[in-house]
Order: C-alpha cells, then structure tokens, then sequence
C-alpha cells in the first residue's frame, strides 16, 4: 500500500510503501470508524493530510478518511480523530525532514 503526506507545494511530496504487517495495522485502524456528515475543506497550501494509493485513492485529512478530494461523488468521510494521521506520519518520521514532520504533526494536533 502506498502512503503519500500531501505538504508540499511545488515539489514531490514524500511518499512510502507500507510493509504488509503495516498495511495490516491500518486496516485494522480503519474499522469500524462511524461515519461523519461532511468532509473538512482542504488548505491551498500546506499539510492537506495523507493519500492511500489504493483501487480508489483515499484521503486522510483533519481527523476523516475520504475520497481522494472534498466533494467527490464517492466521499465516505469518517472520523478518525487524528489517531490514523499520526500513526501514518510516525511510520516515516526518521526519514522525514524534522521541519516536515514538526509541521504536519502541528497540523494533525499532535505534541
């Protein structure tokens, strides 16, 4: 499964694969999740959450899990409370650049 952190403007965002176990551990995550009535708006600029590169792309943004953009016609926002964020973000912290990842641990919420 790909992960790609959508941050940057103008250059490539970091992107991974997870391992299968990882893969596993998200699936795991996001069961089960309820269901939220709407998808949060997304910066121009900035952390604008995470994309699953799966079948269909999905995005991870402010605590729901949606189509790869706000307003798709296959959105399915789901709360996740910034826990799937962080975890996603802490399987590529060492190689992160630590101003990349303070900035989108900032913006998830986290310490």
């Amino acid at each position: 499964m790909r992960v790609e952190l959508d941050i940057y403007s103008g250059r490539p965002n970091p992107a991974w694969t997870l391992t299968p176990d990882e893969a596993a551990q998200l699936r795991s995550l996001l069961e089960d999740l309820p269901t939220s009535a709407e998808p949060p708006s997304l910066p121009a600029l900035g952390y604008r959450g995470f994309l699953l590169h799966l079948r269909e792309p999905l995005r991870i943004y402010g605590g729901r899990i949606y189509g790869p953009s706000p307003g798709d016609s296959h959105d399915q926002a789901q709360e996740a409370n910034g826990d799937v964020e962080r975890w996603l973000l802490e399987r590529r912290k060492a190689q992160l650049d630590p101003a990349t990842y303070r900035a989108a641990l900032e913006a998830i919420g986290g310490s």
